[in-house]
């Protein structure tokens, strides 16, 4: 039949000496048995901010291959994380969709910030990087519109990639891109406040 399979992983129990310190676990979810996917994995971590003191605590992310095309979405959740304004606290979820074309080596992604506390998966729009940056930016300090539009020229979604690399970000869509291909409707990322309480353990 169709492969599926769980697995999952701690450092600590791969090398308790080397990690004797890391207290994260890995969770991988495999299936080829999807309707609308040939293969899909589901990929979670908790604990990671034990690994050389990494600022991510807890991730989850989907990923469903069909031909040489690849859908993406998850969040990873940030719970120190400072960007522009200094007196925020609470964390944050680096929230995400994208898609991947393996043949022609192009990538479009929507990027998200919401606060690690959201409790709806609805956040790409609300929390677009432009809109949690530019609120962060009128926290700290009175700019023009125009300044802060120039600040923020590169901060739109969704934002565009190929083999070298990022291209573009917003509206205006680079030569190569299909609209099939950017179509991100209908995936969205997981809830923010979920990712930052996922715990994944053994059976005792």
């Amino acid at each position: 039949g169709p492969v599926e399979g769980v697995g999952i992983l701690r450092p600590y129990y791969i090398d308790r000496i080397e990690n004797e310190d890391i207290d994260a676990y890995v969770r991988i979810n495999y299936s080829e048995s999807d309707p609308i996917y040939d293969a899909t994995m589901t990929v979670s971590i908790s604990g990671a901010e034990t690994i050389e003191e990494s600022d991510l605590d807890n991730l989850q992310m989907f990923v469903g291959k069909s031909g040489d095309l690849v859908d993406v979405f998850g969040n990873s959740n940030h719970p120190n994380v400072t960007l522009v304004d200094p007196n925020y606290t609470g964390g944050r979820n680096y929230a995400f969709v994208g898609r991947g074309d393996d043949t022609n080596n192009l990538g479009v992604v929507k990027l998200a910030l919401p606060p690690s506390d959201v409790e709806t998966a609805d956040v790409l729009e609300t929390y677009s990087v432009y809109n949690v940056l530019e609120e962060e930016i009128d926290a700290v300090i009175e700019l023009d519109q125009s300044i802060k539009d120039a600040i923020l020229a590169e901060a739109g979604s969704p934002a565009y990639f190929d083999a070298s690399g990022f291209l573009s970000a917003g509206e205006t869509v680079p030569e190569g891109f299909t609209a099939d291909f950017i179509n991100l409707e209908g995936m969205n990322p997981f809830v923010p406040s979920q990712v930052r309480d996922l715990n994944i353990s053994f059976l005792e």
